[in-house]
């Protein structure tokens, strides 16, 4: 054998060593997404043929993977307790595929739609009773 046929043969090696388990992932993702029910638009409501069950619900709204970009970088303070407990359902229920940063962007997005219609009456409410108030004079 040539030194050129060994070194490309010690490349295709290389490169077979790394790919291999990346098309193993691209493969358990795929078969993972299969079973995975993917909400239906932006109201995140589930289009199944038969009446979805509440872990079937539950996945498609908060676990489905979806790679969604954040635009800044906001820290928020929460209890240790529900970072754990945040952390443990990532960890199990979403396989670790889904970041604890998507899991809370996707609960805040459904509390935020869910009470869309109070939010919206509280915050014309207190807007306007605020702006009925006189403002006191800084000094």
């Amino acid at each position: 054998m040539s030194d050129k046929a060994m070194i490309l043969s010690v490349i295709l090696a290389a490169v077979l060593c790394v790919a291999v388990p990346f098309i193993f992932r691209v493969c358990r993702y795929r078969r993972r997404m299969k079973t995975l029910i993917v909400p239906d638009g932006p109201s995140g409501e589930v289009t199944v043929g038969t009446v979805p069950t509440p872990e079937a619900e539950y996945l498609a709204r908060y676990i489905c993977l979806l790679r969604l970009p954040f635009a800044g970088n906001k820290h928020v303070k929460i209890r240790p307790s529900y970072h754990e407990r945040i952390r443990e359902i990532t960890r199990v229920i979403g396989r670790g595929d889904v970041t604890i940063t998507a899991y809370v962007d996707k609960v805040l997005k459904a509390h935020l739609d869910d009470n869309r219609e109070t939010i919206e009456r509280l915050f014309e409410e207190r807007e306007a009773v605020s702006s009925r108030q006189p403002k006191s004079e800084e000094r």
